[in-house]
C-alpha cells in the first residue's frame, strides 16, 4: 500500500531547479566578495531578504 504516488519527473525538476538556485546564490555572492555587488543588491536579484540569502548562503557554506 502506497501512501503517495512517487513522480520521479517532479522530483527530478525540483533538484534542477534548487540547483539552479544554488548556483545563483553562488554567483551572487561572488559578485559580493569582489565588491561588485552589494549583499542587498545580490538579495534583490534572488527576490529574498538580505537575511534569507545569507542563511542560505550558510546552509551551502557559502559564508
Amino acid at each position: 500500500m502506497y501512501l503517495f504516488k512517487f513522480d520521479k519527473e517532479k522530483y527530478e525538476d525540483t533538484l534542477k531547479r534548487e540547483a539552479k538556485n544554488e548556483g545563483k546564490i553562488e554567483a551572487l555572492l561572488e559578485l559580493v566578495k569582489k565588491g561588485l555587488l552589494t549583499i542587498q543588491q545580490a538579495a534583490e536579484q534572488m527576490g529574498m531578504s538580505v537575511e534569507k540569502l545569507e542563511k542560505e548562503a550558510k546552509n551551502l557554506a557559502l559564508l
